[in-house]
């Protein structure tokens, strides 16, 4: 046979013996996937909270470092860990219905002005938005170790809040060193109810 018929048929017969030695006689090669140990997701700062405009919807971000003041707790509000938002967490009341919660956080400046937060409390409540006109009639002169500032009080629907109550936020606003404070407290209607007398006199316990 001439020599340059030889050479092709030689390359087909080696390449056809590699094709079969490699095919595991027409079974498909396993899959090999590289597994890598999962790692946490970071913890989301501003889960359940809420922002002013052109922040976080729920929160903004606030000051965490040390209370810039002193306080007297009532009888049965007990301090619980502080947060990344919260200076002051104080438990109040009795589990499960009757718990409610006075928090203190701090905001550089104004914080989206009084009626994005009144709105984003009312949000918090079950209950719509308001305008500024409508708003001022929500809004009551304080006064916060002798700074003037402003307190609003909402109730939202029944079944807004814990175990199908009425969930409700009074909160006091004081314009200190730079800074927007809020005092919050929050919880059933029922339990705020009985505990205003309490907040009021945390208040004026208050000394910057």
């Amino acid at each position: 046979m001439p020599h340059n018929i030889l050479k092709p048929l030689l390359i087909t017969s080696l390449c056809g013996l590699f094709a079969l030695a490699f095919s595991g006689c027409g079974e498909s090669e396993p899959e090999y996937v590289e597994v890598r140990e999962a790692q946490p997701a970071a913890e989301d700062p501003h889960a359940g909270h809420d922002h002013p405009p052109g922040e976080h919807p729920e929160e903004p971000e606030g000051d965490t470092g040390a209370l810039a003041f002193t306080y007297e707790a009532p009888a049965g509000w007990n301090e619980q860990s502080p947060s990344s938002m919260k200076l002051l967490s104080l438990a109040i009341g009795s589990p499960p219905e009757l718990v409610s919660e006075l928090s203190v956080s701090a905001f550089p400046g104004d914080v989206g002005g009084q009626l994005a937060n009144i709105n984003r409390w009312r949000r918090q409540v079950g209950l719509g938005p308001i305008s500024e006109e409508a708003a001022a009639d929500f809004i009551q002169d304080v006064t916060v170790s002798d700074i003037e500032g402003w307190q609003v009080d909402f109730t939202g629907p029944e079944g807004s809040g814990e175990n199908g109550g009425a969930a409700r936020v009074v909160t006091t606003a004081v314009f200190q060193d730079g800074q927007t404070w809020f005092f919050k407290l929050v919880g059933n209607d029922a339990a705020l109810e009985d505990e205003l007398e309490n907040y009021d006199a945390f208040l004026k316990s208050v000394s910057f």
